[in-house]
């Protein structure tokens, strides 16, 4: 009777903490599904931040097209050229100014998007790389390459401007993966690819290197031009956009007020430094 209770005991007791462990396991998977989808969250709102950006920039260049349309329009009022060729440039002012109302229009309804699905307003640079590094790793994992990354920070801080971080260190990194991935050598050697960051003064050191194919010296000048591009995909035959570095240049420039500059030996390195003022990082410029 004693041995048939103390089994009982044993069983229940085992069968207990069988279920303590279904049910951690059970945690384990929730929260990690839901890091998971808070990290795509996350980059799909920093990507819509990238794009609402741009496209603000862009309602600049559709006003001066309108402006440059109605002034042609106001010149040929003033010179003997036939009526239909006065109103094709009253026209084109016209419907450009319909597209900007309509572009204006998108801009506010993504942004109404992005605030209600993600209203988080600061982040810590700590969790920007941990987020990137999981990201990137899955990119890598799909490409099959062989790179290891290396993200290493000297000061951590909190900054409102998370999007635009995470965005430049994420263009930066994928170029180099892809610039390794389209090199002929990719799958001959371990590649890494390397984050730094440490704070000098009153400004912030970011570095993002890697050991790909680099960049040849006569291309250097032209990287961060809108639209120019080196990398061209064999497989597809898809040449990649260009657009990448010019939108880190102009983010860096323009709304961190800092300074971009490249250095590459080809084969060997390649490295983007930015220095970016501590003041625009830590208090956030949007």
């Amino acid at each position: 009777m004693f041995e048939l209770l103390s089994v009982a005991v044993v069983r229940t007791i085992l069968v207990g903490f069988i279920l303590l462990l279904i049910e951690r396991y059970r945690f384990l998977l929730t929260k990690k599904e839901h890091e998971q989808r808070y990290q795509r969250l996350f980059l799909m709102t920093a990507g819509l931040k990238n794009e609402i950006y741009f496209m603000k920039k862009n309602t600049e260049e559709i006003e001066e097209i309108m402006s440059n349309s109605y002034r042609l329009y106001e010149a040929l009022s003033n010179q003997q050229v036939k009526l239909q060729t006065k109103e094709w440039a009253l026209m084109i002012a016209r419907d450009v100014h319909e597209i900007k109302k309509d572009y204006i229009c998108i801009i506010r309804g993504l942004e109404q998007e992005v605030r209600n699905q993600y209203p988080e307003k600061e982040m810590w640079f700590s969790d920007i790389l941990t987020i990137l590094r999981d990201a990137t790793y899955r990119m890598i994992e799909s490409k099959h390459l062989n790179i290891s990354l290396n993200f290493q920070y000297q000061h951590d801080f909190l900054t409102q401007a998370h999007y635009s971080v995470m965005l430049l260190l994420k263009n930066l990194v994928n170029n180099s993966v892809e610039a390794i991935a389209l090199s002929e050598e990719k799958n001959h050697r371990k590649h890494r690819v390397d984050i730094t960051e440490q704070l000098a003064g009153q400004t912030y050191q970011i570095s993002v290197s890697d050991d790909g194919p680099g960049i040849s010296e006569k291309n250097i000048p032209k990287i961060f031009q809108h639209g120019f591009s080196t990398k061209f995909d064999l497989e597809n035959g898809n040449m990649f956009r260009g657009v990448g570095l010019s939108g880190v240049r102009s983010t860096v420039e323009e709304q961190f007020h800092g300074t971009i500059r490249v250095e590459s030996q080809p084969n060997v390195k390649t490295e983007f430094h930015m220095d970016i003022p501590a003041s625009a990082l830590e208090r956030g410029l949007r």
